[in-house]
């Protein structure tokens, strides 16, 4: 779908209610975030949203987000939905995300999905991070299946084959990751210098880049950065202050339709 400019910076400016939503939240009850990914880029080289991007990222910490959540319950404004997989039962990712209510943003991969499809703030749970090299490549490996399961990426090549069958109504049950999670990954023994990002496939941090929130402008509006916000985008981007090429600044979230005051029903797309 091709988004025209003034669409495109209505979604943006929804998107910047809902940050300025979670702002409030967290900043009322001391709760850590920080902007993350290309949301950082934004508020560092334009002060505000990448020009082309319709989504926004933030970063909290595992424990920060079950105490965000509780608190959600009765502190998030009527205008918004924390989705997560027990908040949503048809949400089949593993990042929780703030929605916006009577709102769509849906992406060709999720049409399908009997879901909240409102536009969103996406939340990347960061947590500790094994020591041991193999476990850390093992802990992207099994959150990167898991999760591309449950969205059907791998759905079409499994059909054929009668083990994957078997096996992926496992996987998307999180069986496997379960298992993971409590007989390894909780007891082994975690490098106190950084930290993972659990939900983006197990991307690895320097733990010092986040510390205490450093508040930076964004879209006029004072918002939470990693502390060192320049050397965590060095650290994951590299030269993150120089442009793509033109051809390369488009979204690429694969949205297929949008609409800025009705929630999505999957015959709103002929």
């Amino acid at each position: 779908m091709k988004i025209d400019k003034d669409l495109h910076r209505q979604v943006q400016l929804k998107i910047l209610d809902i940050l300025i939503e979670i702002d409030r939240i967290c900043i009322k009850h001391n709760i850590r975030y920080y902007l993350a990914y290309g949301t950082v880029i934004g508020a560092i080289r334009h002060k505000g949203f990448i020009p082309w991007d319709d989504d926004a990222d933030i970063h909290m910490f595992k424990e920060d987000y079950k105490k965000f959540k509780e608190i959600c319950k009765t502190e998030l404004g009527e205008k918004y939905f924390l989705q997560d997989e027990e908040t949503d039962k048809g949400y089949k990712m593993f990042l929780p995300k703030v929605r916006m209510n009577n709102t769509a943003f849906v992406q060709d991969c999720t049409k399908n999905w009997d879901m909240h499809q409102g536009i969103y703030v996406d939340i990347f749970l960061l947590d500790e991070c094994p020591k041991n090299k193999k476990l850390q490549n093992m802990n992207i490996n099994i959150r990167r299946y898991t999760e591309c399961t449950k969205r059907g990426i791998y759905n079409k090549e499994n059909t054929k084959n009668p083990i994957k069958n078997l096996i992926r109504p496992l996987v998307e049950k999180q069986v496997f990751l379960n298992i993971w999670e409590k007989t390894l990954y909780n007891h082994c023994k975690k490098d106190e210098s950084f930290c993972t990002d659990i939900n983006d496939f197990g991307n690895i941090f320097p733990r010092d880049v986040f510390e205490t929130p450093r508040r930076v402008e964004f879209e006029g509006h004072m918002l939470n950065a990693p502390q060192k916000a320049e050397e965590y985008l060095t650290y994951y981007y590299g030269d993150y202050m120089t442009l793509p090429p033109e051809d390369k600044r488009v979204s690429h979230h694969g949205i297929i339709y949008i609409d800025l005051e009705n929630e999505y029903k999957k015959d709103s797309i002929k």
